[in-house]
């Protein structure tokens, strides 16, 4: 049953669930000293957020679920923070949706597709691929998109990126096109859907700087051209990798595994990201002198 709505969750409690279970029970309660869970629902998560409840009291644990969907994220925000400052307090944010979190606090988010528990990983599998990822990637990579876009770049080398199982690569010069056909990121609250597959969105780049771009979604390239023509989002500042799931749904469907969200999922799919970003003498005004944008190319490939 579901410690949230008390009905039959609707998904399957497959193998590989249960072992993601059992992994996040066992570091919330042995690797952080955690006799108290406390879950917060903003997603239609109900039976994951059941299941866990369920595997935290079976452990000894104690368990609790908050009812969160109709919360501003700023409220879910500050809620989860301080539980999270409570003395032997594990809290996880079940939300596919971006919001600003404390590192004490472990947010699970999915797609329509794919459940939280599909894609989680153990810490130790995680910190193989971003090892790997850090090793083997050049100063130099040519990144090479849908369409035949080629992005020759030059990087100050690879660092650990902002969110687990993420690289990022700061640039240094960048020259070609680059067609995003995964997601779209921008560091404000939007309400539009993350996704580009069916509309692409390629970009040309000159000494750094976007000098020309193109999308048949006549609302996205409205909004890209006023943040690129008129706020200055115009400089390429990073490349971006993800290390996470391969993208294809858990019964194989094919579906590309971004999310409709603006949210933590789109930032750990395998492929290349380009951030653009408002450069130092170039800000509009104060406002948007911090505007971020990250467009991902589902099928980005580098060497």
């Amino acid at each position: 049953m579901s410690a949230a709505t008390g009905t039959p969750p609707r998904l399957p409690l497959t193998d590989r669930r249960r072992a993601a279970l059992r992994g996040l029970l066992d570091g919330l309660l042995r690797d952080r000293g955690a006799g108290r869970v406390v879950l917060f629902l903003a997603a239609p998560r109900s039976a994951e957020a059941g299941w866990l409840a369920a595997y935290a009291r079976a452990a000894g644990a104690r368990a609790e679920v908050r009812a969160a969907g109709r919360w501003p994220a700023e409220l879910l925000e500050r809620r989860a923070a301080a539980e999270a400052g409570e003395r032997a307090t594990a809290v996880v944010v079940l939300a596919d949706g971006a919001l600003r979190l404390p590192p004490g606090v472990l947010q699970l988010a999915g797609t329509e597709d794919l459940s939280p528990l599909d894609l989680w990983r153990p810490d130790e599998e995680v910190e193989a691929a971003v090892a790997a990822l850090l090793g083997g990637l050049g100063t130099a990579p040519r990144v090479r998109t849908a369409g035949g876009g080629e992005l020759v770049c030059a990087t100050g080398g690879a660092v650990r990126g902002a969110r687990p199982g993420t690289v990022e690569a700061p640039l240094t010069a960048a020259d070609g096109t680059f067609t995003a056909d995964g997601a779209l990121s921008v560091n404000r609250r939007t309400a539009w859907d993350a996704r580009l597959a069916g509309r692409p969105v390629t970009l040309t780049v000159a000494g750094g700087l976007v000098t020309a771009l193109d999308c048949a979604d006549e609302t996205l390239l409205r909004f890209l051209t006023r943040a690129v023509h008129v706020h200055r989002a115009r400089t390429a500042v990073a490349l971006l990798f993800g290390t996470g799931h391969s993208g294809t749904g858990h019964d194989g469907d094919g579906h590309s595994g971004f999310s409709a969200a603006d949210g933590p999922v789109n930032a750990t799919r395998r492929g290349v990201g380009l951030r653009l970003a408002v450069g130092t003498r170039d800000a509009y005004n104060p406002a948007s002198a911090d505007l971020r944008i990250d467009l991902t190319a589902a099928s980005g490939d580098w060497s």
